[in-house]
Protein backbone atom coordinates (compact mmCIF):
# COMPACT_ATOMS: atom_id res chain seq x y z
CA UNK A 1 0.00 0.00 0.00
CA UNK A 2 2.89 2.37 0.78
CA UNK A 3 4.22 2.00 -2.79
CA UNK A 4 0.87 3.16 -4.20
CA UNK A 5 1.06 6.37 -2.12
CA UNK A 6 4.69 6.95 -3.03
CA UNK A 7 3.95 6.33 -6.73
CA UNK A 8 1.10 8.84 -6.59
CA UNK A 9 3.43 11.33 -4.88
CA UNK A 10 6.05 10.86 -7.60
CA UNK A 11 3.43 11.45 -10.31
CA UNK A 12 2.31 14.58 -8.44
CA UNK A 13 5.90 15.79 -8.03
CA UNK A 14 6.76 15.21 -11.68
CA UNK A 15 3.48 16.82 -12.79
CA UNK A 16 4.22 19.86 -10.62
CA UNK A 17 7.73 20.06 -12.02
CA UNK A 18 6.41 20.02 -15.56
CA UNK A 19 3.64 22.50 -14.74
CA UNK A 20 6.07 24.99 -13.21
CA UNK A 21 8.54 24.68 -16.06
CA UNK A 22 6.33 26.67 -18.47
CA UNK A 23 8.15 29.56 -20.15
CA UNK A 24 6.35 32.82 -20.86
CA UNK A 25 6.83 34.83 -24.03
CA UNK A 26 9.23 37.65 -23.14
CA UNK A 27 10.48 35.96 -19.98
CA UNK A 28 13.52 33.79 -19.57
CA UNK A 29 12.70 30.14 -18.99
CA UNK A 30 14.60 29.94 -15.73
CA UNK A 31 12.58 32.60 -13.92
CA UNK A 32 13.80 35.35 -11.62
CA UNK A 33 17.35 35.11 -10.35
CA UNK A 34 18.57 36.13 -6.92
CA UNK A 35 21.71 38.16 -6.44
CA UNK A 36 24.79 35.92 -6.21
CA UNK A 37 25.53 36.73 -2.55
CA UNK A 38 25.73 33.11 -1.47
CA UNK A 39 26.71 29.75 -2.90
CA UNK A 40 23.80 28.31 -4.83
CA UNK A 41 22.56 24.77 -4.31
CA UNK A 42 22.95 22.42 -7.23
CA UNK A 43 19.79 22.28 -9.39
CA UNK A 44 17.62 19.21 -8.88
CA UNK A 45 16.96 16.92 -11.83
CA UNK A 46 14.09 14.56 -12.59
CA UNK A 47 16.39 11.68 -11.58
CA UNK A 48 16.56 13.22 -8.07
CA UNK A 49 12.78 12.92 -7.74
CA UNK A 50 13.17 9.15 -7.86
CA UNK A 51 14.77 9.40 -4.40
CA UNK A 52 11.25 9.81 -2.96
CA UNK A 53 10.25 6.29 -4.05
CA UNK A 54 12.04 4.50 -1.23
CA UNK A 55 11.17 7.00 1.53
CA UNK A 56 8.46 7.06 4.18
CA UNK A 57 6.51 10.15 5.23
CA UNK A 58 7.83 11.36 8.61
CA UNK A 59 6.07 14.69 9.17
CA UNK A 60 3.92 17.31 7.48
CA UNK A 61 3.55 21.03 8.23
CA UNK A 62 1.08 23.46 6.71
CA UNK A 63 0.61 27.20 6.59
CA UNK A 64 -1.37 29.70 4.59
CA UNK A 65 -3.67 32.69 4.80
CA UNK A 66 -6.72 34.16 3.10
CA UNK A 67 -6.11 37.84 3.93
CA UNK A 68 -5.01 40.35 1.29
CA UNK A 69 -1.48 41.75 1.68
CA UNK A 70 0.22 44.35 -0.48
CA UNK A 71 3.72 43.32 -1.63
CA UNK A 72 6.59 45.24 -3.18
CA UNK A 73 8.27 44.19 -6.42
CA UNK A 74 10.93 41.51 -6.03
CA UNK A 75 11.24 38.58 -3.62
CA UNK A 76 8.92 38.68 -0.59
CA UNK A 77 8.70 36.33 2.38
CA UNK A 78 5.15 35.23 3.07
CA UNK A 79 4.04 33.44 6.20
CA UNK A 80 6.57 32.53 8.85
CA UNK A 81 9.64 30.32 8.73
CA UNK A 82 9.14 26.69 9.75
CA UNK A 83 12.08 25.04 11.50
CA UNK A 84 12.41 21.25 11.39
CA UNK A 85 15.09 18.67 12.11
CA UNK A 86 15.96 15.74 9.88
CA UNK A 87 17.11 12.88 12.16
CA UNK A 88 19.04 11.55 9.15
CA UNK A 89 19.26 12.56 5.49
CA UNK A 90 15.77 13.44 4.31
CA UNK A 91 13.79 14.55 1.30
CA UNK A 92 11.47 17.56 1.61
CA UNK A 93 8.55 18.07 -0.79
CA UNK A 94 6.59 21.33 -0.84
CA UNK A 95 3.16 21.66 -2.45
CA UNK A 96 2.17 25.30 -3.03
CA UNK A 97 -0.91 27.24 -4.14
CA UNK A 98 -0.66 31.03 -4.33
CA UNK A 99 -3.19 33.61 -5.55
CA UNK A 100 -1.82 37.03 -6.56
CA UNK A 101 -2.95 40.24 -8.19
CA UNK A 102 -0.77 42.70 -10.10
CA UNK A 103 -0.75 44.33 -13.52
CA UNK A 104 2.31 42.59 -14.95
CA UNK A 105 2.77 39.11 -16.43
CA UNK A 106 5.81 38.10 -14.39
CA UNK A 107 5.53 36.28 -11.07
CA UNK A 108 6.89 33.13 -9.45
CA UNK A 109 6.50 30.95 -6.36
CA UNK A 110 9.94 30.69 -4.72
CA UNK A 111 9.91 28.67 -1.47
CA UNK A 112 13.31 28.20 0.15
CA UNK A 113 14.95 25.83 2.60
CA UNK A 114 18.07 27.16 4.35
CA UNK A 115 18.09 30.07 1.88
CA UNK A 116 18.18 27.85 -1.21
CA UNK A 117 15.58 27.45 -3.94
CA UNK A 118 14.61 23.91 -4.90
CA UNK A 119 15.98 24.63 -8.38
CA UNK A 120 18.67 27.06 -9.56
CA UNK A 121 16.04 29.80 -9.90
CA UNK A 122 12.28 30.14 -9.55
CA UNK A 123 10.06 29.16 -12.47
CA UNK A 124 7.56 31.63 -13.89
CA UNK A 125 3.96 30.82 -12.98
CA UNK A 126 2.12 32.44 -15.89
CA UNK A 127 0.26 35.65 -16.61
CA UNK A 128 -1.00 37.57 -13.62
CA UNK A 129 -4.17 39.60 -13.50
CA UNK A 130 -5.18 42.05 -16.19
CA UNK A 131 -7.50 45.05 -16.02
CA UNK A 132 -10.38 42.66 -16.80
CA UNK A 133 -9.51 40.06 -14.14
CA UNK A 134 -8.60 40.53 -10.48
CA UNK A 135 -6.59 37.46 -9.51
CA UNK A 136 -4.58 34.55 -10.84
CA UNK A 137 -3.58 31.34 -9.09
CA UNK A 138 -0.33 29.38 -9.45
CA UNK A 139 0.67 25.98 -8.14
CA UNK A 140 3.95 24.15 -7.77
CA UNK A 141 5.73 21.17 -6.30
CA UNK A 142 9.27 21.68 -5.02
CA UNK A 143 11.92 19.20 -3.86
CA UNK A 144 15.07 19.26 -1.71
CA UNK A 145 17.48 16.49 -0.63
CA UNK A 146 18.88 17.49 2.78
CA UNK A 147 21.53 16.26 5.16
CA UNK A 148 20.70 15.36 8.75
CA UNK A 149 20.29 18.39 11.00
CA UNK A 150 18.23 21.50 11.61
CA UNK A 151 16.70 23.24 8.57
CA UNK A 152 14.41 26.23 7.98
CA UNK A 153 11.66 26.48 5.37
CA UNK A 154 10.58 29.97 4.22
CA UNK A 155 7.56 30.49 1.97
CA UNK A 156 8.37 33.17 -0.61
CA UNK A 157 7.09 34.61 -3.91
CA UNK A 158 8.45 36.95 -6.58
CA UNK A 159 6.48 39.78 -8.21
CA UNK A 160 7.97 41.84 -11.07
CA UNK A 161 5.96 44.90 -9.94
CA UNK A 162 4.17 45.73 -6.71
CA UNK A 163 0.99 43.71 -6.28
CA UNK A 164 -1.07 41.78 -3.81
CA UNK A 165 -1.07 38.38 -2.18
CA UNK A 166 -4.47 36.89 -1.48
CA UNK A 167 -5.18 33.22 -0.69
CA UNK A 168 -2.16 30.95 -0.35
CA UNK A 169 -1.14 27.63 1.17
CA UNK A 170 2.08 25.65 1.35
CA UNK A 171 2.42 22.13 2.69
CA UNK A 172 5.89 20.76 3.48
CA UNK A 173 6.35 17.01 3.87
CA UNK A 174 9.47 15.28 5.21
CA UNK A 175 10.41 11.83 3.91
CA UNK A 176 13.13 9.56 5.30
Amino acid sequence: MQNVHVSRLLVSVLGGLLATATTLVGATGTGPRREATQDLAEPQSIVDYQKVLDKQLVSTSFQGDSLHYGLVAGFSNIGTPITFKCAKACVMVVQAMVQVEQLSPYWAICPQIDGFDAISSCNWQGNTSTPSSAYTTGNGTYFWSLAAGKHTFQPQIYLSVAGGLDNWTMTIAEYQ
